[in-house]
């Protein structure tokens, strides 16, 4: 009989250690899910907020580029129904459409404002026969300030005493 008992407690011993490793699994599998779920959180968030910059920089581009596209229709009217050319000027002027005089013709550059940093830019060239597009681009609004105040090692060697 005594051997039947160690039979016993050898079986339950083995069952034992086969719980606790398939616990063990068990609890690395979950935690490995819940931290995927986690990053998989935090990058659709990420996403989203990226996905909304980028439609309200689409917008904001596509309003100024609507105004602009208005201004050149106004332009085009003014300058092939003006009676003179002091007239047309001064609604030029009134507009604030920038004029550039040259022998053979006129350039024309206006700006719309696109949002805080960027605007329209765009610059017509104007002759007696025609009116053509030289320029319609995006650029920046303000100018650039570099910030040099970073002290950058310049490869001397400070002897501290």
């Amino acid at each position: 009989m005594p051997h039947n008992n160690y039979e016993k407690q050898d079986k339950q011993a083995g069952m034992g250690a086969q719980i606790g490793s398939a616990s063990i699994v068990m609890i690395f599998a979950v935690l490995c899910l819940t931290i995927f779920a986690v990053l998989s959180f935090q990058t659709a968030s990420h996403e989203q907020r990226l996905a909304q910059k980028t439609a309200d920089a689409a917008r904001a581009y596509y309003r100024a580029d609507s105004i602009a596209e208005e201004t050149y229709g106004r332009i085009c009217a003014l300058l092939f129904e003006a009676e003179n050319q002091e007239r047309m000027i001064a609604e030029l002027d009134a507009m604030q459409i920038q004029q550039i005089r040259t022998q053979d013709g006129t350039y024309l550059r206006y700006c719309v404002p696109i949002d805080d940093v960027q605007a329209l830019e765009v610059q017509l060239w104007w002759t007696a026969r025609e009116l053509s597009v030289v320029t319609w681009r995006a650029i920046a609004a303000t100018e650039w300030e570099y910030d040099e105040s970073l002290q950058v090692w310049d490869g001397t060697i400070i002897k501290v005493e």
